[in-house]
């Protein structure tokens, strides 16, 4: 089910001719827009002639050097000059001579008293009326060799208003242990990872020192951050407990192994049954041999996408828990359904982090979506945060966000039920998966999106999510119709690491990057994987990532990539 908007409104502006789209405000005047030569335009803003440069890079270089973006006043007056870091995908600068972004701007980043008169000075108004013009010059769809280039325009006055918003102030690496982050979910802030923790106490108050594990008071991360005696050496896809590995297939088996039943954090999550979605009938069974598929070569075909009309796309993988509702916190709150007053503090941080740290993304792939209503609001709080309009597609759990200056939902592919299972109670319920075809606005290319998740932790085995992302891979093949030429993206959360059963199925067409930092206590569990469009499998599509997130609130952490998508 896609957002819906008023009906009334809709036919009338149809009866007049005028498309049902972003709205209309005046784009820049582009100068010039030549990847070689770099970018170039003007602004009218109250009359002031407001220049915006931007240095580029070539495809070579651009994994070591970012381009500098620059926003000037008709009497020279730099409003704000910014990079993005090539390593990380986030911008670092000054905006009315303000630094941001930086280790050491961490005391003012999100600092009110700091950015509250620079949103309310003539340069917050200059910063939001060139990232509106921006935003009309990128829904024209003229400029995807440098659009990179206009999304870091139009974030700039969106950011502006992020850095002071006090309500990021509790995000996840801004120094300050606050009271929903514990050494688990936040080390960056909390635990060993925190500066100065090594060899003492964490802010958190676990310890960080040699003997700790000995003692048995050692933080989440004291044997990924110091030098501790006794860690375990584990696999990617084992929970180090103690001194001990817990592999993989005793987690979530009913035994606690560790001291806070770190290993059963089974997933109780119940995949919502909307109304309109196909019903779901106890003793229903998948024919699962129209969905298996042979598997594909797995090399990289000798050609370079540097060579073909490629552009790139920044995207982002997120289950966000509840529908970001809740908080999650093991040592406080344990393993299970949340209790307690709904915050969203979750949802509110996630699209704090999209607005200040990943603000090119543009597609958004997510899990634990709890209803339609929900999406709404996850929608809402995007456009709070970032600035933008944001529209979505739900089905089932799952959902797909897109930033409307930039796509249109050309086909909604619906869902697909990839596995029926059994809750403890005897129901059972079906996973799904949510996939649409985008457009690009003002182009002629198009993607295939879906999002959704692998059966949980305690229900089946990975032989069985192997079955699961076969079956769609194949559903997504079938569905493709007169776009198969177009590009693949699949958001998951897939329950299982790297080099497991599902993993292997998904890379024997698709592409992730080889992303090994975990994005759940257990492991890798959330992917971006990309195929380039019907052929051969390729391997040269990511320009940037997977990027790992900080932690916002969820279990999970999110993933950003910034892939090259076929026109």
């Amino acid at each position: 089910m896609t957002r819906r908007y008023a009906p009334l409104v809709a036919i009338l502006m149809v009866a007049c001719g005028v498309s049902i789209g972003p709205p209309s405000d005046p784009p820049l005047e582009v100068e010039g827009a030549d990847p070689a030569a770099g970018f170039q335009a003007f602004a009218n803003v109250d009359g002031e002639r407001i220049r915006i440069e931007a240095t580029l890079v070539s495809e070579e270089m651009e994994a070591s050097v970012s381009p500098t973006t620059t926003v000037t006043g008709a009497d020279g007056t730099v409003y704000a000059t910014w990079t993005t870091d090539p390593a990380t995908g986030e911008p670092s600068g000054t905006i009315g001579g303000q630094r941001f972004g930086g280790p050491e701007d961490r005391a003012t980043d999100h600092d009110p008293a700091v950015w509250g008169p620079i949103v309310a000075s003539r340069v917050g108004a200059v910063l939001d009326e060139v990232s509106r013009q921006a935003e009309a010059t990128l829904t024209t769809g003229q400029y995807l060799d440098v659009e990179e280039v206009l999304q870091d325009v139009d974030a700039m006055g969106p950011l502006l208003h992020a850095l002071a918003d006090p309500e990021a102030e509790a995000e996840c690496g801004d120094g300050v242990c606050s009271d929903d982050e514990d050494d688990s979910e936040c080390p960056e802030d909390c635990g060993c990872a925190a500066p100065s923790s090594c060899g003492g106490v964490a802010p958190f108050g676990c310890y960080c020192d040699a003997d700790c594990m000995a003692n048995g008071d050692c933080c989440a991360d004291a044997c990924d951050a110091c030098s501790v005696d006794g860690c375990p050496m584990c696999g990617e896809t084992e929970l180090a407990c103690g001194t001990t590995c817990v592999p993989e297939e005793r987690l979530c088996d009913g035994i606690d192994d560790c001291p806070m039943s770190e290993d059963e954090g089974c997933d109780d999550f119940d995949e919502p049954d909307d109304a309109g979605d196909e019903e779901v009938t106890a003793g229903m069974t998948l024919d699962r041999a129209e969905d298996e598929e042979d598997p594909v070569g797995t090399e990289p075909v000798p050609y370079s996408l540097s060579e073909s009309k490629a552009f790139p796309v920044s995207v982002a993988q997120c289950n966000i828990y509840y529908g970001g509702s809740h908080t999650f916190n093991l040592k406080k709150y344990g393993w299970g359904k949340p209790t307690g007053p709904a915050t969203y503090k979750t949802a509110r941080r996630f699209a704090t982090l999209v607005a200040r740290h990943w603000h090119r993304v543009s597609i958004i792939g997510m899990q634990e979506v709890t209803s339609h209503s929900n999406a709404e609001k996850l929608a809402g709080y995007l456009e709070q945060k970032t600035g933008h309009d944001w529209d979505f597609d739900y089905h089932g759990g799952s959902a797909i966000f897109w930033r409307r200056a930039m796509w249109s939902l050309k086909k909604d592919l619906g869902t697909h039920v990839i596995e029926y299972y059994p809750k403890s109670d005897g129901h059972i319920v079906s996973l799904r998966v949510v996939g649409a075809i985008l457009h690009r606005r003002g182009s002629h290319a198009y993607v295939a999106a879906s999002s959704g998740k692998l059966i949980p932790k305690g229900h089946l085995n990975n032989r069985f999510r192997g079955r699961e992302a076969a079956s769609w891979i194949s559903w997504i093949s079938r569905s493709m119709g007169s776009y198969s030429d177009s590009s693949r993206l699949i958001f998951v959360d897939q329950n299982a690491g790297l080099r497991t059963e599902p993993w292997y199925r998904f890379n024997t067409r698709y592409f992730e990057n080889g992303g090994r930092k975990r994005t759940h206590m257990w492991g890798r569990f959330d992917y971006v994987w990309w195929d380039y469009a019907a052929g051969d499998r390729r391997t040269d599509g990511f320009r940037g990532g997977p990027y790992v997130s900080r932690s916002f609130g969820s279990d999970h952490r999110s993933v950003a990539a910034r892939v090259m998508l076929h026109r």
